[in-house]
């Protein structure tokens, strides 16, 4: 995947942007795909090797571009956000690291979708933003 932003740095290097590589431990991954449809025609998708092998890539990678974008290059770790009490800190730093104010309309905004309540509509769709407790969702796979 970072392979792509070698070749959007090089093009736009001259503008004013950031990237934010969102990792997640690949058991997390592996598990949040298990019961998805569009993912079991993939060995590349389903295979708890393929998977960290291009994590392994895409982390090297991520290294050597790290070297050459400096900070405009950021990672960030999905169980750093998930399941640390201080998620709001980490967020506040990101950020203020990409010239983004940290407002109230942000902080409602992470509220709402990392501690729903019974006043969200919340469903069963994997790809919904809404999350009960999303320290919870981020270490599912080690009980699955």
């Amino acid at each position: 995947m970072l392979e792509h932003v070698e070749i959007l740095w090089e093009r736009l290097k001259n503008h004013n942007f950031h990237v934010v590589y969102l990792v997640r431990d690949p058991r997390g991954i592996w598990n949040s795909r298990q019961p998805r449809g569009w993912c079991s025609w993939s060995k590349k998708c389903t295979d708890i090797r393929q998977i960290c092998q291009e994590m392994r890539s895409d982390l090297e990678k991520f290294d050597k571009l790290k070297k050459i974008m400096k900070d405009k290059l950021i990672l960030i770790k999905y169980e750093d956000i998930t399941a640390n009490d201080n998620y709001k800190e980490i967020l506040k730093n990101l950020l203020k690291n990409v010239s983004f104010p940290y407002n109230t309309a942000v902080d409602s905004f992470l509220q709402a979708h990392n501690n729903a309540s019974v006043g969200h509509i919340l469903t069963d769709d994997p790809h919904s933003t809404f999350r009960v407790n999303s320290s919870v969702t981020a270490k599912l796979w080690m009980k699955q």
